[in-house]
């Protein structure tokens, strides 16, 4: 278990500068047919799970004419997809959240 944490603390060491430095400034992301510009104070879309779960999950019913509400939208690139799809779209983010 010891051994589990050491290498854990080492690659948060390693990784984690790597991540910060990548998230410092604007960065295009590109899936689906969808293509966003994810700026340094949202979440960046390719690196949470949640987000494939969630293209699968609405790339499967038809999204034509339905109504997609997404709150925290972040970088909006699930709303664009949705719009993509032919949904009507209604999207929030907050801006009093910054993500250093």
């Amino acid at each position: 278990m010891r051994l589990k944490k050491k290498v854990l603390n080492k690659l948060h060491v390693i990784i984690g500068p790597l991540v910060k430095r990548y998230l410092s400034k604007p960065r295009r992301f590109r899936s689906h047919g969808v293509d966003v510009l994810v700026l340094p104070s949202v979440c960046h879309p390719g690196l949470f799970f949640s987000t494939r779960l969630l293209l699968q999950y609405l790339g499967t019913p038809d999204l034509k004419e339905k109504r997609v509400l997404e709150l925290g939208a972040g970088s909006g690139f699930l709303s664009v997809f949705c719009a993509k799809m032919g949904a009507y779209i209604h999207y929030y983010q907050s801006s009093f959240f910054y993500y250093n």
